[in-house]
């Protein structure tokens, strides 16, 4: 039986006020073909992505700096993206005036410079580059007096499209009016992607105007791995990235031949052409990974071997939204450190279990007398206390035992319970207290129990995470702690063990009638009784 199920999206909603991408989409339409001949069409999904590149201000003025065009494998990131190549090399692709009834005028860059840049120079070769000579058509090829091959292509005036790769000589300077970034996905350190990144972007910035702008098509990237795709994805709130995505909602069963087949067709939007059955099947196929099926054909961004949280379970529980109004049931959790890492408070809200970065202060690694400054985390912890009613607060006490015996001495509950408690994160029954309430936070997350506010820092430290299996629990498998990858990596993941001390204060909290407490003075503490 099928199932339809509605894709997570990512992506400005609705269309642009002002565009050139209307005259760039007919142009394109009139004199570009499919690779099997046929008109080139648009889809809605395509024509939507193209008016939103091409998008203006009232200054005429693009609105959108860069691209990002991330797509399950076979959805034709590469043949759009050779049509806009064409497009910004031969068609109308710059903003030319104001007509009389305001709407913008779209002209032809006079000295357009086209790069497709690659990894590889083979793979620029191969993808993008070698579908020119399919899309525009011989008639257009002799009108134009076009000279098209695999790693240039010519038009009279020196206009050009050139391949470009880290191994290419003579990138950095370089003047290009576009760029195309090929599968970013591949863009790592190792392999000169991230140098090339870098290089394109000092290149486009130096365009008159701002009008020289880059296009990264690409996959679902492997969380962890680094890559340009992953720095693209912490940047895609940024307000002048145009970051546009598709994939299959993360509840859905990767061993289940009905749910496999509804998150292709959730994933493949309207590229129809996708055959989703055959693509299940591949899906299905015991020889296939299931991380790699989730990243090609779901379009989901999947957590690196080791790693603790997977981010479509992350991205999943995202709920923006305002704070909470003053007075309102919350929980915190604290964990901290001197002059190491990070310190972190991370707030939820008792009745709905929505989470907020309360406070947050990450280490200087340019400042060796670093330390995080106490008296701005107790003023932070007060002002929480003053202007909500805070029910529970967990605190990991490494660190920072007499600032918890301080909070516990001057924060009470009308009960006469306690507010703050120390939680010992590791070390003997700690460490497996901490488990459990690793795997309780987790499996809130996955069912949407427990939510959180897009912040990129909160989300930075929980991606950070890798887990630490702990051995000999009968009964438990698969009870792990949460880490670091190494000691000797700067990533933080203080936030991520606040959240998880944070929920396990709700879910406490919830289960001692405390939904139904009522604050008649300032909330305060006495002897943890509901923690022996």
């Amino acid at each position: 039986m099928a199932v339809a199920v509605e894709p997570i999206t990512y992506g400005p909603e609705g269309l642009p006020a002002l565009t050139i991408g209307w005259e760039a989409l007919d142009w394109c339409s009139q004199n570009l073909t499919n690779l099997d001949g046929t008109r080139w069409v648009f889809t809605d999904e395509q024509a939507r992505f193209v008016l939103w590149w091409y998008a203006l201000d009232d200054r005429g003025r693009w609105l959108m700096r860069r691209g990002v065009l991330r797509r399950m494998k076979g959805w034709g990131k590469d043949p759009l993206a050779a049509v806009m190549a064409v497009c910004e090399w031969l068609g109308p692709c710059r903003f030319g005036g104001w007509r009389k009834n305001g709407e913008p005028i779209a002209v032809k860059e006079p000295q357009s410079w086209v790069q497709v840049a690659a990894a590889t120079a083979s793979q620029a070769e191969e993808n993008t580059m070698s579908l020119f000579s399919a899309i525009i058509p011989k008639r257009m090829q002799i009108d134009e007096q076009l000279s098209l091959g695999v790693q240039r292509c010519w038009a009279p005036n020196r206009r050009r499209i050139q391949a470009v790769s880290n191994s290419s000589r003579g990138i950095e300077g370089a003047r290009p009016t576009f760029v195309i970034k090929g599968e970013t996905q591949h863009w790592v350190s190792a392999n000169g992607g991230h140098r090339l990144n870098q290089v394109i972007d000092r290149n486009v910035a130096k365009s008159k105007d701002g009008l020289a702008r880059s296009l990264a098509i690409t996959n679902a990237h492997m969380d962890g791995e680094d890559s340009v795709a992953e720095l693209d994805w912490k940047a895609r709130d940024q307000a002048d990235v145009l970051y546009d995505s598709i994939e299959a909602p993360p509840d859905l069963d990767p061993d289940n031949p009905v749910h496999i087949l509804a998150g292709i067709e959730a994933a493949r939007g309207d590229s129809i052409w996708l055959d989703g059955e055959r693509i299940r099947d591949e899906f299905d196929d015991a020889t296939t990974e299931t991380a790699l099926n989730r990243r090609f054909f779901w379009n989901q961004i999947v957590a690196g071997s080791g790693k603790w949280m997977d981010p479509s379970t992350w991205q999943a529980a995202e709920r923006p939204q305002d704070l909470p109004p003053e007075g309102t049931l919350i929980t915190l959790g604290f964990d901290g450190s001197i002059n190491k890492d990070a310190t972190g408070l991370i707030a939820t809200v008792l009745e709905t279990g929505w989470q907020w970065v309360a406070g947050v202060w990450e280490k200087d690694h340019n400042d060796p007398s670093w330390e995080v400054p106490r008296e701005e985390v107790y003023e932070v912890a007060d002002a929480l206390m003053q202007n909500y009613k805070v029910t529970r607060f967990y605190a990991d006490p490494q660190w920072w035992d007499e600032s918890i015996a301080k909070w516990q001495a001057q924060f009470e509950r009308p009960d006469g319970k306690a507010v703050v408690a120390a939680w010992y994160t590791s070390g003997g029954n700690g460490l497996t207290r901490t488990a459990r309430a690793v795997r309780s936070f987790t499996n809130a997350l996955e069912v949407g129990t427990c939510t959180h506010d897009r912040s990129q820092v909160y989300s930075r430290h929980v991606l950070a995470a890798h887990k630490e299996i702990l051995k000999g629990r009968a009964g438990e498998d698969g009870l792990h702690v949460i880490r670091k990858s190494s000691r000797a990596s700067t990533d933080t993941i203080d936030l991520a063990m606040a959240g998880i001390l944070s929920w396990q204060a709700c879910i406490d909290s919830r289960g001692d009638g405390d939904l139904e407490l009522v604050f008649s003075n300032p909330p305060g503490v006495a002897v943890p009784s509901w923690m022996e």
